[in-house]
């Protein structure tokens, strides 16, 4: 988090659950560095728009860079049980940083 911080980027995590579902599903986590949003309603309306909702009109485990204007910069999927890597990541934040 620290090394994604120092390009300036936020993070956070999106689901297509409500917001009174994602508050216990967080707490259940233990402590969270980064906000969970709801794309609720419309149902998985931004996860549609970044490609990333499946046929069961779900997101997939997804990690995205966008930058600020909206643009993907980085793009990897995982399993649910898995750790991404954050190498890849921060690698793409410094391209992007200094493009």
């Amino acid at each position: 988090m620290q090394e994604l911080h120092a390009y300036n980027v936020q993070v956070f995590g999106i689901s297509c659950d409500n917001a009174d579902s994602l508050h216990p599903y967080a707490g259940a986590l233990g402590t969270l560095s980064f906000p969970l949003l709801a794309d609720f309603w419309p149902h998985g309306d931004v996860c549609a728009t970044y490609g990333v909702l499946n046929e069961w009109g779900v997101p997939d485990r997804v990690l995205l860079l966008v930058n600020t204007e909206g643009r993907i910069c980085y793009l990897d999927t995982s399993h649910v049980m898995e750790v991404p890597p954050v190498g890849p990541m921060v690698e793409a934040c410094r391209v992007a940083h200094v493009a």
